[in-house]
């Protein structure tokens, strides 16, 4: 009878127990469950969110991509106003901006202090100033990038600039070289026989040249022909244009000018240049020139026939003392 009773009581408490496991097994597992839905549900949220900053990424690159394609643009011209209205044309399609202005390096920026001022730098010395007004906060960044892209353009701008004035002036002296004085010299006379103008040209030589390179040295020699060329330089107008013909000898040519004028210009310089003393290292020393003058159409509608004249008439002025301006037009032919 006992053994039945505990046998009873036995079954009774593995009921019971496993009962109570059972029913914490499946607390456990709907615990569980909910758990993992509420894993599933964050899973979402964050893949949710990883589109979204996915796409709005993916559209903040192709909006940055998109600013490079003004290079196409800024590739095309070599002249920097040019490269500056393609700039500012294409501005306003990515982004909102006030006012833009490219300025000289000497601009008072003080006058500017509403804008901000992105300074082109080549070589370390600043060749401009990119001023812009109104740019919001969040396209600043899109603007520094548009700024890149319009320095580039515009150092490779400089550059070619450059290198044009180089292969069409005289190093020394800073004019035109022979063969492109001879070029505009042609086009000259072209112009102003289409438009019944007369032209005059000089052909200048600085008097016993040789014997200063011979006493004071060549580089001296260099510093007299600089500062000859720039007196010539001062005494003409803009229209003119001036040559380094060869050596010691300059030319000029003087637009719309018929031969009472010319002369009186060549007579100008020639006192000018008489009266300027040169500083060259530790030398000053005092020069003078002879001037032969050509016109047009005194002496012929030529380059041949204005450079024998000119040269005929300054043979005559260093014939007859120096320091002289001589006119000996030619029969026109």
């Amino acid at each position: 009878m006992l053994y039945i009773i505990f046998l009873f009581m036995t079954l009774v408490f593995l009921s019971v127990t496993l009962s109570r496991t059972l029913g914490l097994i499946l607390a456990k597992k709907r615990a569980t469950a909910r758990s993992f839905k509420d894993q599933i549900k964050a899973a979402s949220r964050i893949n949710k969110d990883l589109k979204e900053e996915i796409f709005r990424l993916s559209k903040e690159l192709e909006r940055t991509l998109a600013l490079y394609d003004i290079t196409k643009g800024l590739r095309q011209a070599l002249e920097g106003d040019k490269i500056f209205a393609i700039f500012r044309d294409n501005l306003s399609r990515y982004l909102e901006a006030g006012d833009c202005q490219f300025v000289a390096p000497s601009t008072n920026l003080k006058l500017y202090k509403d804008y901000s001022v992105f300074p082109l730098k080549i070589d370390r010395n600043i060749s401009g100033y990119l001023l812009v007004k109104d740019i919001k906060g969040e396209d600043k960044e899109r603007f520094t990038i548009l700024a890149q892209q319009f320095f580039s353009a515009m150092k490779r701008a400089i550059l070619y600039k450059e290198v044009q004035e180089l292969s069409v002036t005289d190093s020394l002296t800073n004019v035109f070289n022979r063969r492109y004085f001879m070029d505009r010299l042609a086009e000259e006379i072209k112009r102003s026989e289409e438009f019944g103008y007369g032209m005059g040209f000089l052909m200048i030589d600085i008097d016993n040249f040789k014997s200063y390179n011979d006493r004071y040295g060549h580089l001296v020699g260099d510093v007299i022909l600089k500062e000859v060329t720039a007196t010539i330089k001062e005494s003409v107008r803009q229209m003119d244009f001036i040559g380094r013909y060869g050596g010691e000898e300059l030319v000029a040519v003087l637009a719309e000018t018929d031969k009472q004028k010319a002369y009186f210009i060549a007579e100008r310089i020639r006192q000018a240049v008489e009266a300027k003393e040169i500083k060259a290292y530790d030398e000053d020393v005092k020069v003078t020139i002879s001037i032969g003058v050509a016109t047009l159409p005194e002496s012929g509608a030529s380059t041949e026939a204005l450079v024998e004249g000119s040269d005929q008439a300054l043979y005559l002025a260093k014939q007859t003392g120096k320091n002289r301006v001589c006119s000996m037009p030619l029969d026109k032919k």
